[in-house]
């Protein structure tokens, strides 16, 4: 049971089997759907590996990432800095979906060329979905992150965050042009003409595991 009474009174939170918003309305309480799809348990068994590697680390090593004073912005737009074993586990995720190996001592912040620029074509016809992209070709030293979402209605654009998936990575020396459509229908099923498609990319250093911002680009999928 958890829930406030706000100034003019109203309920605001869950209690027992209820939900109840300051707007007046009361719902049923639905715990979220936890589908545990295979690439789901990968990453929360690659979280809690870099969780407990923390631990493993040698004093020196903590140290090193403790020093390192990193802000960024999280999902309510505050400021924070994040700790060393925050770091530890966020640059090596990064390293982890890259394919890279993980570090144990912290490294010179140094983060990779960003991408100029991203569209999508996706076409049932001619059974493809391709993005094209600067620079091409990926640069080396960096790979790139490719998440994307399922079929958003036509009306969406800017789907929530949780609704990108990863799907798929492009290595370096990667050229333009690349068809993701055969790993994008692995975790979304078929695609079918009229629908709406976000593919996001981010790139990541391969030596640091810091980020670039992501590019986000949409489609509309035609016949």
């Amino acid at each position: 049971m958890k829930y406030s009474r706000g100034d003019n009174g109203l309920l605001s939170g869950r209690a027992d089997a209820f939900v109840y918003n300051r707007n007046h309305v009361v719902r049923g309480f639905r715990m979220p759907s936890n589908p545990q799809t295979p690439a789901q348990t990968t990453q929360r068994g690659n979280f809690g590996s870099l969780s407990g590697n923390w631990n493993s680390l040698t004093e020196p090593q903590r140290e090193s990432w403790n020093a390192l004073q990193i802000v960024v912005v999280d999902n309510l737009g505050h400021s924070v800095t994040l700790s060393g074993k925050e770091l530890y586990v966020r640059l090596n995720r990064n390293l982890f979906n890259a394919g890279q190996a993980a570090l144990t001592d912290a490294p010179i912040p140094t983060s990779p060329l960003g991408i100029s620029s991203l569209s999508i074509t996706a076409d049932v016809s001619d059974n493809n979905m391709k993005l094209i992209f600067t620079p091409t070709p990926v640069p080396t030293g960096t790979t790139w992150l490719v998440f994307a979402t399922g079929p958003q209605s036509v009306g969406t654009y800017k789907p929530n965050p949780s609704k990108y998936k990863l799907i798929t990575v492009l290595p370096a020396t990667t050229a333009t042009d690349e068809d993701v459509l055969p790993e994008w229908e692995d975790v979304f099923g078929t695609m079918a003409a009229g629908q709406k498609i976000f593919i996001k990319l981010v790139a990541v250093k391969n030596t640091t595991g810091f980020t670039s911002p992501p590019t986000i680009a949409s489609t509309i999928v035609t016949a």
